[in-house]
């Protein structure tokens, strides 16, 4: 009996510890933060007349949310032209509904790691990625810091992400053949989603994951910037399956695909974690995993794929991308939970991802759920019902794993990213990881080695390829170059410890500030 309660008594302590080591990041919410700044820093542009009402409608038939309804939008191209006409620091829109207008504000943000690009596995000569075609913000409801916003604007699109607590809202082209291209909705997920959709997710053994109840450091104090961050790199391949799906069009793949990884960023942002795209790679033609029959067996044959290179794939995790449907509900693998800490283990793999984009109300958000949940494996994170958490599990959306243990707590409002409470009443973006698996990440992170950049995305480091600066560099962090590095004209680079680089082509200004510092150029340096 006593050693039963001390027991629990150390299981309360060990909650109590890890709530206490996320007050310093849950007071004031990342996003919330970067709103604030902009606030005091900078202009506000206000463009209330985006989108104009055009009705509503109610939810599809056999909705898992039948009272829900769906508002019909007009987008206003002269507007969106005026938006993307120079970059906003901080922008406010406004999305008319049936029960009151939705004030957005958002703030701009960078998606990719320095070198980023989309590689195809044949030369495509009819397609060159241009990162400005597309431009993304996050933020939130106006004075709803508890709630959550992605949106991406290119000429002639909009797509959007809104979550509160009252679940997660899709904004986004009515792709019906009878829709015309200003023709927008505005719609909470199960207002269009008909059935629940399958979900179940395997986590190979390569690795466990113990739980880290104190970081060794701050994710946010690794330079002499305060705005210096670690960020993870993902690596993304497409398919050739999914390629397919798309029509061999590569242009509207990359762009669905990034439009999902704007809101998965979205959802890590606000967990104080970042996360930047390093490359996406597209089979064009017939790939190694074609021959896969089980989810387990496509990531399998990723992983050999990438382990006979050396696991050399830019960035940290790899993750394989497939609109391929396999036996049994499992759609979504990865590798262990040690793919921060060993490269050889840090693959994961989503299937069945071609409908959520095409269907006439693409419910994108499920695969932002998808994604965002094996990510958060390759970050050492476990499902939200494992048995191992301080206190048992988060909640009771599906059998206790790894036990016996008793289930835990229905959510309020819908579950968190690690859960299965799809299955139940929903998955709340807003209510973003929880505690305990966001505190499991952040630790991680924390505790490994990562590339550095900066929390607002306006200047970037680079650990490999061609080194193009095009801001201030503010870091701390050199690139450690072996190719060429250019600073571009009319930008300062600030350099603050020792870096390397094969030719640098001073077109700007470089200082070198800290006492004895220097850049080796080939086998020369300077100081």
């Amino acid at each position: 009996m006593v050693k039963s309660l001390h027991q629990k008594f150390m299981r309360v302590v060990v909650v109590f510890l890890w709530l206490i080591s996320a007050v310093g990041w849950a007071q004031e919410r990342p996003l919330e933060r970067a709103i604030v700044q902009a606030r005091t820093t900078g202009k506000t542009d206000t463009f209330p007349n985006l989108f104009t009402a055009n009705g509503t409608t109610h939810a599809l038939t056999n909705a898992q949310d039948t009272t829900q309804h769906i508002d019909k939008l007009t987008l206003n191209t002269n507007v969106l032209k005026s938006i993307r006409s120079q970059k906003r620091e901080l922008l406010e829109i406004s999305l008319p509904t049936a029960l009151g207008t939705l004030e957005l504000e958002l703030v701009p943000v960078n998606l990719f790691a320095p070198g980023f690009n989309v590689v195809t596995h044949l030369p495509d000569t009819t397609f060159q990625f241009d990162a400005s075609r597309v431009v993304y913000y996050q933020g939130m409801i106006k004075n709803n810091p508890r709630s959550l916003v992605a949106l991406a604007l290119s000429d002639e699109n909009v797509v959007g992400l809104v979550s509160d607590s009252t679940g997660n809202r899709v904004l986004s082209r009515q792709r019906a053949k009878s829709a015309s291209q200003t023709d927008y909705a505005l719609y909470n997920e199960q207002a269009v989603q008909t059935k629940i959709r399958p979900f179940a997710c395997n986590v190979a053994d390569s690795g466990t994951s113990d739980l880290i109840e104190t970081p060794s450091e701050k994710p946010t104090k690794q330079t002499n910037s305060s705005n210096c961050v670690k960020y993870v790199g993902i690596y993304l391949e497409a398919d050739y399956a999914l390629y397919q799906s798309y029509g061999g069009n590569i242009t509207d793949l990359t762009e669905d695909i990034l439009f999902v990884f704007d809101q998965v960023i979205t959802l890590y942002r606000n967990e104080n974690v970042y996360v930047q795209l390093s490359q996406l790679y597209v089979w064009n033609t017939n790939d190694p995993y074609s021959t896969a029959t089980t989810s387990a067996s496509a990531l399998a044959a990723f992983k050999t794929h990438w382990n006979n290179f050396g696991n050399s794939f830019p960035g940290q995790i790899a993750h394989l991308m497939s609109s391929r449907s396999f036996s049994g509900n499992t759609v979504g693998l990865a590798d262990g939970y040690n793919g921060l800490s060993d490269k050889s283990t840090a693959y994961s793999f989503n299937s069945s991802l071609n409908p959520a984009f095409a269907a006439p109300y693409p419910t994108y958000s499920w695969a932002v759920f998808a994604i965002a949940h094996e990510l958060g494996h390759n970050f050492s994170s476990h499902h939200t019902h494992w048995c191992g958490w301080p206190g048992g599990p988060i909640d009771n959306c599906a059998v206790p794993e790894n036990g016996p243990c008793s289930a835990g707590p229905a959510p309020v409002n819908g579950g968190t990213i690690m859960s299965y409470c799809h299955l139940a009443n929903g998955v709340n973006f807003a209510k973003g990881f929880g505690t305990l698996p966001g505190n499991q990440i952040r630790n991680k992170i924390a505790s490994v080695t990562l590339p550095i950049t900066t929390s607002d995305g306006k200047v970037e480091s680079i650990n490999s390829g061609i080194w193009t600066m095009s801001g201030t560099w503010t870091c701390g962090v050199t690139p450690s170059v072996l190719y060429k590095a250019t600073i571009s004209p009319g930008h300062r680079v600030q350099l603050n410890s020792t870096g390397n680089a094969k030719t640098l082509t001073i077109q700007g200004t470089l200082n070198l500030s800290t006492p004895g510092t220097v850049i080796r150029i080939g086998q020369t340096q300077s100081n």
